[in-house]
């Protein structure tokens, strides 16, 4: 007697799910003659997540790099809006397209002009490099190596609207 009660109850659970999510009135929709939406049903073949690679977090978004996108993308933390930026650089130097910031560094020439954007502000700088090779971006301050007389490496730094040589300890830079 015991499992006719819990087969019973287990129907009547199901009677009334059937009944809330639209299966009897669905059932009786169609026998009516009315015709049913067709379901659209999202099925992959993939069973992994889309590759993303973040270069850059700044205080109001990101800038990555999406699988199936060619080139990078900035996106908003507020809005989840994305901005596609191009094909910059995909070096594997830390600080090359940026670094915690908002600025993304457009490599134009690593020995002549870098352009930086500011995402949050919507503006660019143009940065004309006089000085060594392109190394990296911190902010909105633009690093570059260049080698002096005895072939020793000098960096300078670039931003504030002056380029500035930065000393080093020992009087030498390897």
């Amino acid at each position: 007697m015991a499992r006719r009660t819990t087969a019973r109850g287990v129907i009547a659970a199901l009677a009334v799910l059937a009944a809330t999510a639209g299966g009897i009135t669905g059932a009786a929709t169609a026998s009516a003659g009315t015709a049913l939406a067709a379901e659209k049903v999202f099925q992959s073949n993939r069973y992994v997540p889309r590759a993303d690679r973040i270069r850059s977090a700044g205080p109001s978004g990101y800038l990555h790099a999406q699988e199936g996108r060619s080139g990078y993308v900035w996106t908003s933390y507020a809005t989840g809006a994305t901005t596609e930026l191009g094909n910059l650089p995909s070096l594997e130097i830390p600080g090359y397209l940026g670094s915690s910031s908002d600025v993304v560094a457009e490599v134009v020439s690593p020995t002549e002009k870098v352009v930086l954007r500011d995402m949050a502000a919507g503006t660019s700088t143009d940065v004309a490099l006089t000085h060594g090779t392109y190394q990296a971006t911190f902010g909105t301050h633009v690093l570059t190596q260049a080698r002096d007389a005895d072939g020793n490496r000098t960096p300078w730094l670039y931003g504030a609207g002056t380029d500035q040589h930065l000393p080093h300890a020992g009087g030498t830079s390897a």
